[in-house]
């Protein structure tokens, strides 16, 4: 196998691999060889099939694997000895595919970006810098009060009160668009949680028919 360099700019690299048609014909041999013993075929004893009509009946097939294997062990040679470390699976082209006749040589372009070299470093002449944020007590007192804000317990008054700022009010109701049960959400019971301050946009044509209603205040 011939290798010839063709970029080698930056982390880019590309390659030509050049398998000789006279190499492949040997190893396409050699394989039918090795596999003759076991091959039956109609009028010919086991083993006893003359390697011209193997090569006729099983040699595009055999060649085929030869160069797939010729050409995946010359790239993993290459990458051996080069010590290159793909970024990603390298891009594999034969040349003059659609072209190629049994004789020729086999051609293939290689192509990959390598992973960048890493430089030893000692860690021991690293010095790092402990950073450190003051907190102002008003950030502390401001956080503080938003916690206890959201984190609010809510004891239930009595039937008939009036809900007022701060108050949950918690209401069971049916949603239904034009008279009828929306489609997108079939009639059923729907809890909601909200302080009366809150303001909810109106749907056209929409309606919700309350079914009970409860006040708790915040304790």
């Amino acid at each position: 196998m011939q290798v010839k360099e063709t970029q080698n700019e930056g982390l880019k690299r590309g390659y030509q691999f050049t398998l000789p048609a006279a190499d492949l014909a040997a190893t396409v041999d050699a394989k039918l060889k090795e596999a003759q013993p076991e091959i039956e075929m109609k009028g010919f004893r086991k083993g006893k099939v003359p390697l011209p009509m193997l090569k006729k009946q099983f040699g595009p097939r055999v060649m085929g694997d030869a160069m797939q294997e010729a050409i995946d062990g010359a790239l993993r040679d290459h990458l051996e000895k080069s010590g290159d470390r793909p970024a990603a699976q390298p891009k594999v082209e034969m040349e003059n595919g659609e072209g190629w006749k049994e004789g020729d040589d086999v051609v293939v372009n290689v192509s990959y970006e390598a992973l960048p070299e890493i430089p030893e470093v000692d860690l021991g002449k690293l010095s790092l810098e402990r950073l450190s944020v003051p907190a102002e007590e008003a950030a502390i007192n401001e956080a503080l009060e938003n916690l206890a804000k959201s984190a609010q317990n809510f004891d239930d008054r009595r039937k008939g009160s009036k809900a007022k700022d701060g108050d949950q009010v918690v209401i069971d109701f049916k949603g239904f668009v034009d008279g009828e049960a929306s489609r997108v959400a079939r009639p059923r019971i729907i809890r909601w949680s909200w302080a009366p301050t809150a303001s909810f946009p109106a749907s056209r044509n929409s309606s919700s028919v309350p079914r009970s209603m409860r006040i708790s205040r915040s304790r």
